[in-house]
């Protein structure tokens, strides 16, 4: 399992990510949906590498994975229903798989960049 000081390292990176888009689309270097996408992403991840720093047990992040893969099956089930559009889909899909990827570099088990 990641140390506290390598997953404030990771979130930093995080808020680092966000603002050289940020400045890329003021600058019209980038399209507005990268953008938006990448800050999501990297939101996402904060969100879950700050829930890890309250909680800090290995079960709870095993839990809190699993709870987000059955939102994932949901929000599948939701598109596939037309419950919910395709906009809808892919942010929702985005911010939950973001999280669940944050998780388990936590946990060692992958590296956020694959």
């Amino acid at each position: 399992m990641k140390t506290v000081h390598e997953i404030q390292d990771e979130m930093r990176a995080c808020f680092k990510t966000i603002e050289n888009y940020k400045n890329a689309f003021y600058e019209k270097r980038i399209p507005k949906d990268v953008f938006q996408t990448v800050v999501m992403e990297n939101e996402s991840m904060i969100i879950s590498f700050n829930s890890v720093l309250k909680m800090k047990t290995e079960q709870w992040i095993r839990d809190k994975i699993k709870d987000l893969d059955t939102t994932e099956d949901i929000i599948r089930d939701s598109y596939k229903k037309r419950e919910i559009d395709r906009e809808a889909f892919r942010s929702q899909l985005l911010q939950n798989s973001s999280q669940i990827s944050a998780l388990k570099w936590v946990l060692g088990e992958n590296d956020r960049f694959d």
